[in-house]
């Protein structure tokens, strides 16, 4: 009814627009969820909302705050007059800290974490698609692989402690942080942190079997985010999580490793920046040609197999 009317036809072109530039993110990030430009819900809820408040005069509102606020503090330094010194110049440096504004952007989760997540996901609802039109049952579902994280540091601080330690410990200036960090990780461990790591991958071992026993193959990005400038090492942020180190935001590569299963990654198309996206194709335990012969036929599905040589872009 909106398309018939001037009024309509101006708020669909307003709301055009705004999810153009801002419809990238979502309610959740990850590329498995629907953004705001393919589910507008939550923009059309938002404007219900702000249209149904009553009018207010947010200056006067804020006028009111600031002399509240003006008014505790005096009565607060009224209360500390008899107090000792050290005290009062204890709550007169909380209270310049509490006070200290700290302006809050959401430039870096719209920037890098949504646009990058709405990026592969485009690509891979697009082979999804493709897929789909060829004859193969797509279901979405994925294992359980809880515990994967804290499992592959303890487990690959071990093996950095043991190759690398000795060589690290008498040349340490020649080595980069992130390696010397992985090998003080792995000197520190307790064997009993190294045991349970080793009965964890074998569970998550187990979750992967059971849930392949279901499908052929299972397909997934090869990464969480679409390509990054080469100047950045490693992801760092992730929809507002601060990553604890440089390896934990390649967890959806490190998983199916963990489990031991064959995994391919090829690549699967482009964003619409001409960004490379990848996607792994993953098997059962001990039935690699089963992944060789999947990606080979997701190959042909793509016309990926046409590129040759391959266009660097």
């Amino acid at each position: 009814q909106l398309e018939t009317t001037p009024d309509g036809q101006r708020f669909l072109e307003a709301l055009n627009d705004y999810l153009q530039a801002f419809g990238h993110r979502g309610e959740k990030w990850g590329w498995q969820y629907p953004t705001w430009l393919e589910d507008p819900t939550a923009v059309l809820h938002n404007l219900q909302d702000y249209i149904t408040q009553p009018d207010r005069d947010l200056a006067a509102e804020q006028v009111q705050i600031a002399e509240k606020r003006a008014a505790r503090v005096a009565a607060a330094r009224q209360q500390l007059q008899n107090y000792p010194k050290p005290m009062v110049e204890q709550f007169e440096f909380l209270l310049k800290a509490a006070q200290a504004g700290v302006v809050i952007k959401e430039d870096h989760t719209y920037w890098l974490d949504f646009r990058t997540s709405y990026q592969v996901r485009q690509v891979l609802l697009a082979f999804g698609r493709r897929f789909a039109e060829a004859g193969v049952e797509v279901v979405e579902a994925s294992p359980d692989l809880s515990g994967a994280h804290d499992c592959f540091r303890v487990l690959r601080a071990r093996n950095f402690a043991t190759s690398l330690g000795p060589l690290v410990l008498a040349n340490r200036e020649k080595f980069k942080e992130d390696i010397i960090w992985n090998v003080e990780d792995g000197l520190n461990l307790t064997a009993d942190e190294i045991a349970r790591a080793e009965r964890h991958r074998t569970q998550l071992a187990m979750r992967m079997d059971a849930f392949l026993r279901d499908y052929d193959l299972l397909l997934c990005p090869a990464t969480v985010v679409a390509a990054f400038p080469v100047e950045q090492r490693y992801l760092t942020h992730c929809d507002g999580y601060e990553y604890p180190n440089y390896i934990e935001w390649l967890s959806i590569a490190y998983g199916p490793t963990l489990c031991g299963v064959p995994a391919i990654s090829l690549p699967c198309g482009f964003t619409r920046e001409n960004l490379p996206a990848g996607l792994q194709v993953i098997a059962p335990t001990n039935e690699d040609g089963k992944a060789i012969a999947g990606a080979r036929a997701l190959e042909k599905i793509l016309g990926l197999d046409t590129l040759k040589p391959v266009d660097p872009r």
